[in-house]
This record gives structure tokens, C-alpha cells and sequence, in this order.
């Protein structure tokens, strides 16, 4: 290989192909985590494009623009229609108040823009395309067109125990009733409410306008309460841009929260909901009825109401875009999350203990009735039936935990279950009992940690496909016992319906049909404690490095890294070979992020490509030499600063302590004709000052493998 000029990045249109104001910004300035190709295509802005596998959020082009604060218009950029593109993928726009989910459809093609929608921006801004569609994800260009200036601030008004209704509502004369408020407050206003208990009841007159909400918060460091109405403790029916934060909503005979018909625009932040329902199972903390939209939920808490936590209605259209954000639904009495609804994404939410009210009810996750649904990063424990339970169209179980997830008749309903006659799904680095799928597919289930769920019934293995005709790819996981039974693994799997199919006794078995090639089987747990929810792989344990990066998640169920080991052992598979089995990567104590992550513009490239790669180093407290390797069947050589190699292994930089993350190029280099293909590896370390450059001496290693082709 030869070391050529760095390649410009800059922008591929001129002044006159975007509109006034307008800010687009192509492939080469977005930047790429995860295993990316690079591609030519006359139907792309600029003729090129980067492609991403379907994966479980490993994988993500990040676009930052430069923008003043104001509302603008997003749009991505489609090429040319091709089936083995999402149809549903997942982006997320960083918007000035908190991240936003939205959908594109890149199968449809059309070589045109695809308008997301409007948002309010401000320096800070950023769209993140995923891997987490129904197929490959393509990154081309980003659009963000001027649509208006940011909201100016509305009026505050103040509700407080001791006010009057007939006072103007001040901070020094407030208002006694949250239904004043209600009553009086337009797009823009807030009404700010000190604590004290409140009649429920509370129905706004008015709705808000795009990015001007009208918002009912509670004083800073306070809690309100509002109980004991006949009906619901908030009714948003129809509403638009209301934001309710930090109330709790205890005791009201209905819903807590009612978000009825066509409620769209609506963040409910911070709030607890409890008590409420009245006796009826079919009631919920919070409710959304038919036709709502764009619901953004973060940080709720509901327990022990008699109905649902957080639930949405059967009747069509379902809810749509639907966003959970680190809530826990404990102690309810149906459903902890029960939901009819599309594209929703669920994250860092907790469901435990629920299901005391309704016989045949009490799943943790139920969304049966939903599709294109995305759980990451979820836990939950003994709730009275199925842990992750997801209808049709393409889902998605990330990162997620769970455990003695059935009060009683233990077998009934394995951890993850892709149940709609249309569904197919992915379940990545998950921790659960029993993984079934009765959809026609396709079905992958890669990197988890599976015990199986009962004894002999076909119900019971620890993975069960009813549909014999649904692709399944199935690869680097663990299986484990139900020791409640013995140590038997029969069946382990099972194929086709039950009664019927075939059962497959043990690993070797299932490997003879064409499954889990690099799976392995335990008796002893890998678990620090399982029993406490400690789902960190215990040193020594056999799920670590025994994972494939192919696809993986770029963080853990903890949000920290993956890829920590320090340095690995190289033993799962793809790019990245010690990414970890499971939910939890093992760190052995040691920090949350790793301190360096190498990437790549691509893993599989042709002679006479350009193979870029860079790095960013994220704080470290000690002084460090850093040096980069390129190693594989023609030799190895070191790279050195301004894109050059050099035979050897030498330092490519020495530096201080960093105090903040740093992103360096270590090279562009052409692949000459005569490069041997096959797989070359890139290495990079961080030494200790003077230290020789190796692996061993590494307290900081990543690897990326690529494969040169003729």
C-alpha cells in the first residue's frame, strides 16, 4: 500500500442547487460509526453514498450542521428504489430541547428528498441515520431548510395552595386551581405550580402551536399532586404541543393521564402515576386513545394503578411514533406496557411486578398489537406473563434484560416473543429466558445469553421458530439450562409447530441443521448475580469476546462502550472480534467508555480503493504514546503522521493527559494493485510514555478488520 494526500471533504453542491438559506450536507461530512461501505451511484448527491447492513444501532452517520437557532425542515436524501432497503428506518434529529424519532422509507427510491418533519435547531443540532431498519441503511445527504425564527418566550403564570382564581396569577398573587390555568393559558404560555394537592379534572381550553406549547410544570424542586377527580387527573383529548412535567397524578377514578383521539405533539416529562383507575383493569397511568402522534415520554414512573402503567387503545388508527424514555411501570394492575401502536421506540424502561388484576394479562412489554417496534436497552422481572412481546412488521430487542419474568406457571411465555403472523425481528445481545417466533420471518437472534424456559416442551427451548418455511439466522450466543429442572438442554431448540416440528436435544444437534455455528452452552451462569440483576459477565466467564461485532450495538445495556477489553482476546467474530455475549459488556472494573474507537469507511474494499481510517481518543489521565498498525498477509507497517506507512511498529504520536475527546485521521491510502487480498487488520494503542508499542503493553487497544478483494 501507498500513502496518498488526505481526500477533501467538502460540500458537493453548488450555491445554486440549494434553495436560500438552505444547509446540505453530504456523506463525506457526516461522521460513521460502525461497518459502513462506501459506494458510487450517479442516483446520490456528490455520486457517492455510504451502505450499513441491518444492524442494532452499531452502526450510525451522524451529520452536525452549522446552524442559528430557528425552526427548519429536515429532509433526507433517497436514490434509486432497491428492496433490500429499509423501509422503516429509525433517525433521530437532535433537536434544542431533547432527542426526536422519526422514520424513512429508502425503499420507496425515487432519486428525491424525504421530508421528516420540523424542528426547532440550535448549534447543538444533529441527525443520527441508524442500522436499526428492516434492511441495509444508505447515508447520503442531509437538507435543513429555514421554515422560521425560534419562539420567542410566552407569558408565566404561577398556581399555588393560598391563591385566588380572581387574581392575575403572578408569583406574588398565583392562582388557587390548576383548571384557572386550564382555562386561561394560550400557545407559548407555561404555568408554573408550587406543591399542594389539586383537584384532577384539569382539561386545557386551547391547544398549542408548532414549537410553542402551552406547558403545565412543576415548581422547580417541587411536586404538586393531582388526585381524587371522578374522571381523568389530565385530559388531553385533541390536544397538540402540551408538555406536562413533574406532577404526580395519584387516585383519579380514570386515567392519570388521558391523551385522547388525535392528541398529537404531546411530552409528558418527569411525572408520577399512581393509584389511578378506580378498580378497572382497562384504565392506565397514562392513556392514548386512537389517531395520536409524535408522544414523547420521559422519565415517568407508574405503579399501582389498578389498569395498565402506560397503555394505548385498540381502536385504528394506532398511535404512531411513540417515545419512552427511561420509565418504570411497577405494581399495575394489567399490562406494565401495553400498546397498540406503530414505530414506536422504547428505551431504558423497567417493568416489574405487574399483571395482580387480570388473570391472563400482566406482560411486562405487550406490543402484539404494534409494529416496527425497537427495544433497547429494557429490563423487567416478575410481572405475571410475557417479559417483550411484539406483533408485526420488522422489531427490533436490543440490549434488554430479564428474569423469573412469570409469577406462576413457569413455561408459559418464553423472554422475547416476535408473535404477529406477519412479523419478523431482531434480538441482539439480550439476556432472557426463551426466545419464539411464529411469524413468517426473517428472524435473526445473535449475541445473547438464552436459558431455556420450562422442561420438555417444545414451548420451553430456549429457541422456538413455529413457522418451519421463516428464515432464521442464528449465531454467537449462549445457552443455558433451566436449572429449576435438572441440567438437561432437551430440547434446545425446537423448528415447525408444536405438537409437530422438530426438536433438536442438544448444541450439536441444532449445529448439524445449520444453526449456531459459534454458539456455546453452559451449565454454571456468566452472570455476577442473576438473581439480583447483576447481568455483568463474572470474570473469567465464557461470554466474554465471544460475541460477533457484525451488526452489534455500539453501547451496552448500561450505556457504556463496547469493545473494552483492554487488550482483547480476539476470539468472537466480525470487524471487531471481542465484542462480549449479552446485554452487559465485561470491564472488569474499569471506566464505562473505552478510551479509543477506531473507524473505518468501510470493511470491504477492492484494490485500488481508498482506505480511509480515524480515531478518537476520548479523555485520559495519563500522559500516552499512541502508534497505529496496519497488519496482513503482505506484512505490516506502522502509520505515521500525514498519512504515511513505514515499516516496523513506531509511534505515531506522544501526548499529555487528554482533558476532552479527540478525533484524529491516521490515514488515507490508496490499496495498490498488487496488495495481497485478504483480511488485514488495523491496530491502534495507547502506551504509557516511552513504553514500547504493542498490544501488551496497550491500556488502550481497538482493532478494525477489513477484507481487500481482487
Amino acid at each position: 500500500m501507498n500513502a496518498t494526500a488526505p481526500l477533501a471533504l467538502c460540500l458537493l453542491l453548488t450555491p445554486s442547487a440549494a434553495g436560500a438559506g438552505e444547509v446540505v450536507l453530504d456523506d463525506p461530512q457526516a461522521v460513521f460509526y460502525g461497518d459502513w461501505e462506501a459506494f458510487s451511484s450517479p442516483s446520490c448527491i456528490g455520486g457517492s453514498a455510504a451502505r450499513a447492513p441491518q444492524g442494532s444501532g452499531g452502526g450510525s452517520a451522524v451529520y452536525r450542521p452549522s446552524l442559528a437557532a430557528g425552526v427548519y425542515e429536515i429532509s433526507i436524501r433517497v436514490g434509486d428504489a432497491d428492496d433490500g432497503l429499509a423501509s422503516s428506518l429509525p433517525i433521530f434529529v437532535g433537536a434544542a430541547d431533547h432527542t426526536r424519532h422519526a422514520r424513512v422509507n429508502l425503499r420507496a427510491g425515487g432519486r428525491t428528498w424525504r421530508a421528516i418533519g420540523e424542528y426547532l435547531l440550535d448549534g447543538n443540532a444533529a441527525v443520527t441515520i441508524t442500522d436499526m431498519g428492516d434492511g441495509a441503511a444508505v447515508a447520503d445527504a442531509v437538507r435543513f431548510t429555514p421554515r422560521g425564527d425560534a419562539p420567542g418566550p410566552g407569558r408565566t403564570f404561577h398556581v399555588a395552595p393560598g391563591g385566588s382564581d380572581s387574581w392575575p396569577g403572578t408569583a406574588e398573587r398565583p392562582w388557587a386551581t390548576l383548571q384557572k390555568a386550564a382555562a386561561s393559558l394560550e400557545a407559548g404560555d407555561t404555568v408554573r405550580v408550587r406543591a399542594g394537592d389539586y383537584p384532577g379534572g384539569v382539561t386545557p381550553l386551547r391547544t398549542g402551536a408548532a414549537h410553542r406549547r402551552i406547558t403545565f410544570a412543576a415548581y422547580p424542586g417541587e411536586t404538586p399532586r393531582i388526585s381524587g377527580g371522578g374522571g381523568h387527573g389530565f385530559d388531553l383529548s385533541g390536544k397538540a404541543w402540551v408538555r406536562v412535567e413533574g406532577f404526580r397524578v395519584s387516585g383519579n377514578a380514570r386515567n392519570g393521564i388521558h391523551l385522547g383521539a388525535f392528541a398529537r405533539d404531546i411530552e409528558i416529562l418527569d411525572c408520577e402515576l399512581d393509584g389511578n383507575g378506580g378498580g378497572d383493569p382497562w384504565t392506565a397511568g397514562l392513556m392514548l386513545l386512537e389517531g395520536c402522534e409524535r408522544i414523547y415520554v420521559r422519565g415517568c414512573l407508574a405503579h399501582d394503578n389498578t389498569g395498565f402503567g402506560f397503555a394505548s387503545d385498540h381502536e385504528t388508527p394506532r398511535a404512531s411514533l411513540l417515545t419512552l424514555e427511561r420509565c418504570e411501570a411497577r405494581g399495575n394492575g394489567n399490562d406494565g406496557f401495553g400498546f397498540y401502536a406503530d414505530r414506536a421506540y422504547v428505551e431504558r424502561c423497567v417493568s416489574r411486578g405487574n399483571g395482580w388484576n387480570v388473570a391472563e394479562n400482566g406482560d411486562d412489554f405487550d406490543f402484539l398489537h404494534s409494529r416496527d417496534v425497537i427495544l433497547d436497552r429494557c429490563a423487567c422481572r416478575g410481572s405475571n406473563l410475557n417479559p417483550y412481546k411484539l406483533g408485526g412488521g420488522y422489531n427490533i430487542v436490543v440490549n434488554c434484560v430479564s428474569a423469573d419474568t412469570q409469577n406462576a406457571g413457569y413455561g408459559r411465555s418464553p423472554g422475547i416473543a416476535f408473535l404477529g403472523p406477519d412479523s419478523s425481528g431482531l434480538a441482539a445481545n439480550c439476556s432472557v429466558r426463551g426466545v419464539a417466533m411464529t411469524g413468517a420471518g426473517p428472524y435473526t437472534v445473535r449475541n445473547c445469553v438464552i436459558r431455556k424456559n420450562g422442561s420438555s416442551s417444545a414451548i420451553s427451548a430456549a429457541i422456538y421458530c413455529a413457522n418451519p418455511a421463516a428464515a432464521l439466522f442464528s449465531d454467537y450466543n449462549l445457552f443455558l439450562p433451566d436449572v429449576r429442572y435438572g441440567v438437561s438442554f432437551d430440547p434446545l431448540c425446537h423448528r415447525g409447530p408444536d405438537p409437530g416440528g422438530a426438536s433438536y436435544r442438544s448444541l450439536a444437534e441444532w449445529r448439524a441443521a445449520g444453526y449456531d455455528a459459534h454458539s456455546l452452552a453452559a451449565v454454571v451462569s456468566p452472570y455476577v448475580n442473576e438473581g439480583a440483576d447483576d447481568y455483568a459477565p463474572r470474570p473469567g466467564s465464557p461470554v466474554i469476546d465471544a460475541g460477533t461485532s457484525d451488526g452489534a450495538p455500539l453501547v451496552d445495556f448500561s450505556g457504556c462502550g463496547r469493545r473494552w477489553r483492554l487488550p482483547p482476546r480476539g476470539s468472537g467474530g466480525g470487524s471487531r472480534p471481542y465484542i462480549d455475549i449479552g446485554a452487559v459488556e465485561y470491564r472488569g472494573g474499569g471506566a464505562c467508555a473505552p478510551p479509543l474507537a477506531l473507524r473505518a469507511n468501510g470493511t470491504s474494499l477492492a484494490r485500488g480503493d481508498t482506505i480511509s481510517v480515524a480515531a478518537r481518543v476520548r479523555p485520559v489521565a495519563r500522559p500516552f504514546d499512541a502508534y497505529a498498525v496496519l497488519s496482513g498477509p503482505g506484512g505490516t507497517w506502522s502509520m505515521t503522521p500525514g498519512g504515511g506507512l513505514a515499516v516496523g511498529i513506531r509511534p505515531y504520536a506522544a501526548a499529555a493527559a487528554l482533558g476532552q475527546s479527540v478525533d484524529a485521521a491516521l490515514l488515507d491510502a490508496e490499496i495498490p494493485p498488487g496488495t495481497a487480498p485478504g483480511a488485514w487488520t488495523v491496530y491502534a494503542g495507547l502506551v504509557p510514555r516511552r513504553a514500547k508499542p504493542s498490544p501488551a503493553n496497550a491500556f488502550a487497544l481497538d482493532t478494525v478488520r477489513i477484507t481487500v478483494r481482487e
